[in-house]
């Protein structure tokens, strides 16, 4: 059998201490699991508005809701390092890294580059993509629809540099 892992590593650099306290702060799901404030079925609903509070656009995550943050992340002295060494949901690294951009440092843009690899070498199964966030925007993209659109700007004759 084999297995597929997706990896990617980046930080931002020179943290405040009030940027600090804040990703410290950040709402887990743990924070609402064992709380008395919420039912079994409505607890979702609480974590939900806590991040949304916490300034999260939680439009992309609702469906993933349940791992949130679905990818590890800590501080190192003035970095925070942001990775992932086995699986990631990237919508919460997005959604996570624009709330602190909206919120600190507007005119910052933080950047992904990522790899997905499989343990064998099996036909299509390698790739990678990337992520750019600002504070207005989330954009995707990955070597699996960059390579077929190249396949078919070559097939038509529509390819330039």
């Amino acid at each position: 059998m084999a297995n597929n892992y997706t990896m990617f590593s980046e930080g931002i650099e020179d943290l405040t201490p009030e940027e600090k306290e804040w990703i410290n702060n950040i709402p887990t799901r743990e924070d609402f699991e064992d709380s008395s404030l919420y039912s079994d079925d409505d607890w979702d609903k609480g974590f939900i508005q806590a991040l949304k509070d916490y300034g999260l656009d939680t439009n992309d995550v609702e469906d993933t809701i349940d791992d949130f943050p679905y990818f590890e992340h800590l501080i190192q002295e003035n970095l925070w390092w942001l990775y992932a060494e086995e699986s990631v949901y990237f919508e919460h690294v997005a959604c996570l890294v624009q709330a602190f951009i909206k919120k600190f440092r507007p005119d910052y843009i933080f950047k992904i580059t990522w790899c997905e690899y499989c343990d064998k070498p099996r036909i299509g199964e390698f790739g990678g993509g990337w992520v750019v966030v600002s504070k207005d925007e989330i954009i995707y993209g990955n070597a699996y629809k960059e390579v077929d659109e190249i396949t078919e700007a070559l097939k038509t004759g529509n390819f330039k540099c």
